[in-house]
């Protein structure tokens, strides 16, 4: 639809300023960790390097996010009573 480079100085434009605006909002009330990760999403459709941080990150959040998934089942199931 658009020539690519245009596409690709749009696109870096869109995903720079998620990411500026969550590191913005690290600071005042907001999701910054999440905006910063769909910033970094929009950037890896385009970069190689993006794609490469996206990977690190799911591969180093891995347990973390196993360990909230075990919290939230703790938390939701019934406790049964002795």
């Amino acid at each position: 639809m658009f020539p690519k480079p245009l596409r690709l100085i749009f696109i870096f434009c869109l995903g720079a300023g998620l990411i500026a605006s969550g590191i913005i909002m690290l600071v005042i009330p907001g999701p910054g960790i999440l905006t910063i990760l769909l910033g970094l999403s929009i950037l890896s459709t385009e970069f190689l390097w993006a794609a490469g941080v996206m990977k690190w990150i799911a591969k180093h959040c891995k347990p973390w996010l196993h360990w909230i998934n075990q919290c939230w089942r703790r938390m939701i199931e019934p406790q049964s009573v002795k």
